[in-house]
């Protein structure tokens, strides 16, 4: 998996309207614009249709609209639509069509013209996901029909044979409808995710974290003792900065009864949110397992003038998984030394090291390289470029609201999971060199310099000598040490070739947005 590539769901989900097969899923998001739009692709294995049920297709479809007040019923249809290549069959452009939310349609409008108007109205409106009107002398059988969730109607129209775990969640979707439920389910959190985030991403979101749910009921996440679930995220929670405007000691205890209540429903409910976290972390633990180590060289000082080479992974993921920073951490993922994730739904980028490389290995040089890049991508010219001024954590005046760097966390952001931050303007391959630049110090920095033009001001040498960077250099005697330790072997493909090129990862990438 590599965030290399246009936006792309990681390739090691499970595939969340089949059975356990895995399979890959792609999924296409634009950034809320002026017109608040979002759109999204997940194409999946089709299911075989149900005998007598609609097959015929519907009609073509530019947009989704939606209720600007949806529930959970009404985003479930759209992820099960574009979860199979039959509601690309039956309804053809839904897969990319764009979601607009809106204040509300007329129950008069039939489906003749939203079909003219190539739109699917799903939980407004009077069409045939939407909310007819009630007719006059309507049966008790008729007005179960009318208020039917449109999860239900959609898996029947689509044709869709419900594993277990869908079934699960028709259940609960259902049961969603009729009751409020407790304060800590999906349906109360979406109605209160409208003051923290927009709105209009919200749906993106919320198909983000069914598909894991889903995941989680496959695999049994409710019996599973928790590790990292609500109550770890809610205690890290309180000792950060975050928690300092909570002064109110009755407001923290409130917020203490309720974690520890949906603790104790997780097992009865798949929509509470200490089971939804749980769901949602251990498919950040999966995807960082999964992913590919691709190798990066650097160079470890071992005494005053000798230095080893060093072969270290990174690894990069493209997911809207907020807690797989976090998730990479676990004992079961693989050692990571650099993490790069992209957001797919807003296209922000985080770059983060390990704390424990030796600390000849800070973030300066990468910083510097990210801002120029930036610079660069902005149109200015190389020689304007103030090098040496790049090294103060606080970004340039003309990068700020792009990028920030957390010298101390060893972490470079370009706003990943925050939507007042622009997404970078940098070519994700440049990424990948300044990376293998920006820990070899033995002239690969002075290298990538050379090769964008940037000059810096020299600096006096006295003895052991800095080089323009203000990088402590080794002499031109300097050599690696004769008892330094070979670095691991790189895992061998399928193939048995190494995987020895960060490149490798923009070109699996592509493959694999080509083949999906």
């Amino acid at each position: 998996m590599c965030y290399l590539q246009k936006p792309q769901r990681g390739a090691f989900f499970f595939s969340p309207l089949t059975h356990i097969e895995r399979s890959p899923i792609m999924k296409k998001t634009k950034r809320a614009t002026a017109g608040q739009q979002t759109a999204t692709i997940n194409n999946q294995p089709e299911a075989e249709g149900i005998p007598g049920q609609l097959t015929k297709v519907q009609w073509n479809v530019d947009t989704i609209l939606l209720p600007r007040h949806f529930r959970l019923d009404h985003i479930e249809a759209v992820r099960r639509l574009r979860g199979k290549q039959r509601g690309e069959a039956q309804f053809p452009g839904s897969s990319s069509a764009m979601l607009e939310l809106t204040e509300g349609i007329s129950k008069e409008e039939g489906e003749e013209y939203f079909r003219q108007q190539r739109r699917l109205v799903i939980g407004t409106g009077g069409g045939l996901f939407g909310n007819p009107k009630k007719p006059e002398n309507e049966s008790e059988e008729q007005g179960k029909a009318r208020r039917r969730s449109k999860t239900e109607k959609m898996t029947e129209i689509l044709g869709i044979k419900e594993p277990p775990s869908l079934r699960a969640i028709t259940r609960t979707i259902k049961r969603s409808l009729e009751e409020d439920g407790t304060p800590t389910e999906l349906p109360a959190v979406i109605r209160a995710l409208p003051r923290a985030v927009n709105r209009h991403a919200l749906p993106n979101i919320i198909m983000f974290v069914q598909d894991a749910v889903q995941e989680g009921l496959i695999n049994h996440l409710s019996k599973k003792v928790e590790d990292k679930g609500l109550q770890a995220f809610y205690d890290e929670w309180k000792k950060s900065s975050d928690a300092k405007d909570f002064k109110d000691e009755r407001v923290l205890g409130t917020l203490d009864k309720l974690v520890t209540e949906s603790i104790a429903r997780r097992t009865k409910s798949n929509m509470e949110l200490s089971f939804v976290v749980q769901c949602v972390y251990w498919q950040g633990v999966e995807l960082c397992k999964q992913a590919d180590r691709h190798r990066v060289l650097m160079t470890d000082r071992i005494g005053r003038e000798k230095w080893q080479y060093v072969e270290r992974n990174a690894v990069f993921i493209c997911a809207d998984n907020p807690i797989i920073p976090r998730a990479s951490h676990h004992p079961e993922v693989p050692h990571i030394d650099i993490l790069v994730i992209k957001n797919p739904t807003t296209e922000n980028v985080a770059i983060y090291v390990n704390k424990n490389l030796p600390k000849c290995h800070n973030l300066t040089p990468l910083w510097r390289m990210i801002q120029t890049l930036e610079l660069l991508a902005m149109g200015w010219e190389p020689r304007d470029i103030p090098w040496n001024d790049l090294a103060a954590f606080k970004p340039h005046q003309e990068v700020e609201g792009i990028w920030s760097c957390f010298m101390r966390d060893m972490r470079i952001d370009n706003g990943y999971n925050k939507e007042d931050y622009r997404p970078s303007a940098i070519d994700p391959v440049e990424i990948l060199i300044a990376i293998q630049h920006a820990f070899h110090y033995r002239g690969a920095i002075s290298k990538w310099q050379g090769e964008h033009r940037i000059t810096a001001v020299r600096k006096e040498r006295s003895g052991g000598g800095e080089n323009r960077n203000g990088q402590t250099q080794p002499t031109s005697e300097a050599k690696p040490a004769a008892d330094a330790q070979a670095p691991e072997p790189i895992p061998a493909n399928e193939r048995g070739e190494a995987r020895n090129d960060l490149a490798t990862a923009l070109e699996k990438a592509e493959a694999a947005q080509t083949t999906t």
